[in-house]
């Protein structure tokens, strides 16, 4: 009967041992549950803050016809405003600034146009300068006593005004008054 009791006892020993595996293992997973829980929780948040903060900006035509950045409805892709064309300015004042993309008539004529980055339909007007305009009179240029104000970009530090030359015809040539460069 000795040999039994050894028997018995290593095997409660076992047991017990396997006993304090099984607790030990379960406290291991219950730590890293907690802690993929917290992980979770904590790229949840991450991403949201993210999927918060891609919203395109663009700039908006408010009621008051103001311009401003705003953020944009999350279906919103692209920003869409008026073409400025150098020298004369933006080329159709009744096309707004905003969020999604232009009317398709307008954006096929030119006159509105698509971008999709941040604020990118925002238009930096620089400072305005003065052309001479002209008239025709007995087939001989002179200068008008009006001037027409023109418009560039701010980044635009050139001017250049029209002035007629030999082949000039005024309807062919003094088009947008005397801003830009002379139509070859």
């Amino acid at each position: 009967d000795g040999t039994e009791a050894v028997v018995s006892t290593q095997s409660t020993g076992s047991f017990k041992l396997y006993q304090h595996y099984k607790s030990i293992t379960f406290i291991e997973r219950r730590i890293y549950t907690q802690r993929d829980e917290g992980l979770i929780v904590a790229l949840s948040v991450l991403f949201l803050a993210c999927a918060e903060a891609t919203l395109l900006k663009c700039h908006v035509t408010g009621d008051d016809k103001a311009v401003a950045s705003a953020e944009c409805e999350e279906a919103d892709k692209k920003c869409s405003g008026p073409v400025f064309e150098e020298f004369t300015g933006i080329k159709d004042a009744d096309i707004a600034y905003a969020c999604g993309a232009c009317v398709e008539a307008k954006l096929t004529s030119g006159d509105c146009a698509e971008c999709e980055t941040a604020d990118c339909n925002a238009i930096a007007a620089g400072v305005d300068y003065k052309c001479d305009d002209y008239v025709l009179k007995e087939k001989v240029y002179t200068i008008a006593t009006t001037k027409t104000t023109c418009q560039r970009l701010n980044a635009t530090t050139a001017t250049a005004c029209k002035q007629p030359g030999t082949n000039a015809t005024l309807a062919a040539h003094f088009t947008d008054g005397g801003c830009g460069k002379c139509i070859a």
